[in-house]
């Protein structure tokens, strides 16, 4: 009988034993191992959804269209400045370049008075090529500032001048034309269609505005004739076989096959605001 209570005594201990054991299992899977499981299949969730970019410029991107939007020009300018310098790679830095761009031409070609224009009244012997260079400025400038439609001019006549202290910086891979001021500041930016060096040049180097070429340049071409409109032009570099042109001329029977195309536009107004002398940075 003796033996009996014992086997009782030990079965029942190992019932208590394995009860113990399941619920201490029970215990470990639903309040450690279950919860750790599923924390991180939520943290693969969390790493595996798409990344969202944070521009941080387009609170000042922002701020500046609602101060130009407010007629406050020159604080909504200044704050595209601050964006451009201070986050290069926002989504809306290529917004703010076209704004600015147009701003400063807006502005150059308007007759509002500035600190940057001066008047200056003709005096005998002046001619418009010795008063542009006199004044750091283009004779094409001067046509349109004056609105002018031919080149004689008269002692006693005030003509608006501007000095065009430009530089510029040739970006092959983001493939634009960047016009800065003496200050460094953007001007505005060309979009740059094509390019084509001439064999052996590098993709990087420095040179300087030559001048402007009218026709094949066989040829006199005067400002503000029939002529000089419809004809075709470029910006001549001093490094030889390098030019600014229109796309349009970029055909099999150009002479000016290599070089830099922009939209015939846009050389159009490059030939009024770039001069003789201009340094010129080409960047790959």
């Amino acid at each position: 009988r003796v033996k009996v209570y014992i086997r009782l005594l030990f079965g029942f201990l190992g019932a208590c034993f394995l009860a113990l054991t399941f619920f201490s299992v029970n215990y470990l899977w639903r309040d450690k191992i279950e919860p750790q499981k599923q924390l991180s299949k939520e943290v693969n969730k969390l790493k595996n959804l798409p990344k969202k970019n944070i521009d941080y410029g387009l609170p000042l991107y922002e701020e500046a269209m609602s101060l130009i939007r407010s007629d406050k020009l020159y604080e909504g300018v200044s704050k595209l400045h601050e964006l451009l310098t201070l986050y290069p790679d926002s989504d809306k830095c290529a917004s703010a370049n076209d704004i600015l761009g147009e701003y400063n031409c807006d502005n150059l070609f308007s007759r509002a008075e500035n600190k940057f224009k001066s008047e200056y009244e003709i005096t005998r012997g002046d001619a418009l090529n010795s008063i542009a260079k006199r004044f750091d400025t283009t004779t094409g400038f001067i046509l349109k500032m004056n609105k002018r439609v031919g080149t004689n001019i008269q002692p006693g006549e005030r003509l608006i001048l501007c000095a065009l202290n430009f530089s510029v910086i040739i970006n092959l891979k983001e493939s634009n034309i960047s016009l800065r001021t003496d200050d460094n500041r953007l001007f505005k930016n060309y979009k740059l269609l094509k390019f084509k060096l001439p064999q052996g040049v590098p993709k990087s180097f420095d040179t300087e505005i030559d001048g402007l070429v009218l026709g094949d340049g066989s040829k006199f071409i005067s400002l503000a004739s029939r002529d000089h409109v419809s004809s075709e032009k470029y910006i001549r570099m001093k490094r030889r076989g390098v030019s600014i042109a229109s796309i349009l001329q970029n055909n099999e029977n150009s002479k000016y096959s290599t070089g830099f195309f922009v939209s015939s536009v846009d050389l159009e107004e490059l030939a009024i605001l770039l001069k003789s002398g201009i340094n010129v940075y080409i960047r790959s």
